[in-house]
């Protein structure tokens, strides 16, 4: 059986990396979030604009702002994200079972350095299903909202009053 490649296919990798893009603001943002340099994903985003033949970003000063349609692409990429996610996590592991998903957490520089890093090497090979977003900010994210699967952030700790 023959496949042959489609030229207009839309690739859901640069979609992957215009999702990141909206979410980290910038483009060293999501680099840093894939594992990539910035200037890919420069070029993986100019690909998807050429694809859709329009501009989904605009760059304000060293942030990215979404157009509308950039909005729309968004938004139906998030849709598709976990299930495109958990199909290329089947392929690679053959179907092996175990947990699996992706985790947002987020945490200050010092916090995510010092306690997050090095247990989440070791859970990764644990679990090779579980894949992580580490997003180092001091901005808080709500977890309600879905921002963010864990927070761990520095502050007092609650301690009965003495006497």
């Amino acid at each position: 059986m023959t496949v042959q490649k489609r030229t207009n296919a839309l690739d859901w990798n640069d979609l992957r990396y215009l999702l990141e893009l909206s979410r980290q603001g910038s483009l060293s943002g999501a680099a840093r979030t894939l594992g990539v340099n910035h200037a890919t994903v420069g070029r993986r985003l100019a690909a998807l604009e050429a694809h859709f033949g329009a501009s989904l970003t605009e760059r304000q000063g060293r942030l990215w702002r979404l157009t509308a349609l950039g909005q729309q692409a968004v938004a139906a990429a998030a849709r598709i994200e976990e299930p495109a996610l958990q199909i290329e996590r089947l392929a690679g592991r053959g179907g092996d079972s175990g947990l699996q998903g992706g985790l947002r957490l987020t945490a200050t520089e010092g916090a995510a350095m010092l306690l997050l890093v090095p247990a989440l090497g070791e859970l990764r090979r644990r679990h090779p299903g579980l894949h992580f977003t580490l997003l180092t900010d001091h901005k808080k994210l709500s977890l309600a909202r879905r921002e963010a699967d864990l927070a761990l952030r520095w502050g007092r700790p609650l301690c009965p009053q003495a006497g």
